[in-house]
């Protein structure tokens, strides 16, 4: 029985010498080592898959193996990690950073945002391919996919939404773009302010417009000084100046005029580059000609005689008593009631300057009288 434990003890002591390696197939853990410090010796796999113990020194030499952060304990094998601060870093392929040109004011959130920027400064860019080719432009903030991709030079701009002011190239900048495609043709303009899906869109050097709604504005191309307020309204204005629409489809048929009034009105097909109209409501119409339209139901019009003096008819003559004509000859009855249909009784029509002597015209019931008369010398 000795015998038998001896050769057992011989044969295990044998393998234990032979045996120059073993393989651990499951994770090992040890519960029992403390963490220590940039002194101590770790343990680590090498490439050949060697388990051994190396100092925490040596890992920043080791070409296999780097250390996850001088503060956490780990390693990463064959991997080089990148420095938490300093560069721009890469997230599941979203880019966050400063972009080209590494200003500390510029903040960057999205692939090919800021890549060939020189010297823009405090630009924030949020959104794939935001101020991509921004150089020099300042003070800029885009947020939405190609919002002010073109833009190289022009500063102080707001754009939110895809492709928001996104071929502007330069100018003074200092416009407000929010919504989808908002003044998305922009190029060179400044000064505009587009609040809506497809706002301002085809505006390529308008400046001092303001569209608020939907697709307001959205036709014009070198218009300035617009200001349309509703979806759509003033939606057809190409090179217009200066006009104001408020409301849904407001002056939708203007496109080359300028210094209307459009307000809860569409307008007539007619007032395409019509001129100084005033339009409420379809009802109050102050055209270009100088006519003034009251609401349908009253149908008072309202112009001048030849004087330049304003006379109104439409049976709104009942406090009218008089008025002067500057005929230089008399006046005959179809003249009289044809130039005033509408007078009443009473009513004179006084003409100092007719030859031969100052006339006065009365209305009676059913004629004129007409009567000789004298100016009063001063």
């Amino acid at each position: 029985m000795k015998k038998i434990l001896l050769l057992l003890l011989l044969g295990l002591s044998w393998a234990g010498v032979a045996q120059s390696k073993y393989t651990i197939e499951k994770q090992l853990q040890l519960n029992t080592v403390l963490r220590g410090d940039i002194e101590d010796s770790i343990l680590v796999r090498s490439a050949d898959r060697i388990v051994k113990m190396i100092s925490r020194k040596e890992l920043g030499s080791n070409e296999n193996i780097r250390p996850v952060s001088d503060s956490l304990p780990g390693i990463v094998d064959t991997i080089a990690l990148q420095e938490l601060g300093g560069v721009d870093k890469l997230i599941n392929g979203v880019r966050i950073g400063r972009g080209e040109g590494n200003s500390p004011n510029n903040v960057v959130l999205g692939d090919h945002i800021l890549t060939t920027n020189t010297t823009g400064d405090y630009n924030t860019g949020m959104g794939s391919y935001a101020l991509e080719f921004n150089t020099t432009g300042y003070a800029n903030t885009a947020i939405g996919n190609s919002s002010m991709n073109a833009n190289a030079s022009a500063g102080y701009t707001v754009a939110i939404g895809a492709a928001a002011l996104s071929k502007m190239v330069s100018g003074l900048g200092q416009s407000v773009a929010i919504g989808a495609f908002s003044m998305s043709d922009a190029t060179s303009t400044d000064k505009n302010v587009a609040v809506g899906t497809y706002s301002l869109r085809n505006n390529t050097s308008g400046f001092s417009n303001t569209a608020l709604g939907h697709s307001s504005l959205t036709a014009s191309t070198s218009g300035n000084s617009n200001n349309a307020f509703g979806n759509y309204s003033l939606w057809n204005i190409t090179e217009g100046a200066a006009n104001i629409g408020m409301g849904k489809f407001a002056g939708r048929y203007i496109t080359t005029g300028n210094s209307n009034i459009y307000i809860g009105a569409e307008g007539d097909p007619a007032d395409m580059a019509t001129s100084n109209i005033i339009n409420i409501g379809n009802k109050f119409i102050s055209k270009s000609n100088n006519l003034v339209l009251f609401p349908q139901q009253t149908i008072a019009l309202i112009n001048s005689d030849t004087t330049g003096k304003a006379i109104i008819n439409k049976e709104y003559l009942a406090t009218v008593t008089a008025v002067v004509n500057a005929t230089t000859t008399e006046l005959t009855t179809t003249n009289l009631n044809t130039q005033y249909p509408n007078a009443q009784i009473g009513f004179r029509v006084h003409c100092s300057s007719v030859s031969g002597g100052s006339l006065v015209y009365e209305k009676t019931s059913d004629a004129w009288i007409k009567y000789a008369s004298i100016v009063v010398n001063p």
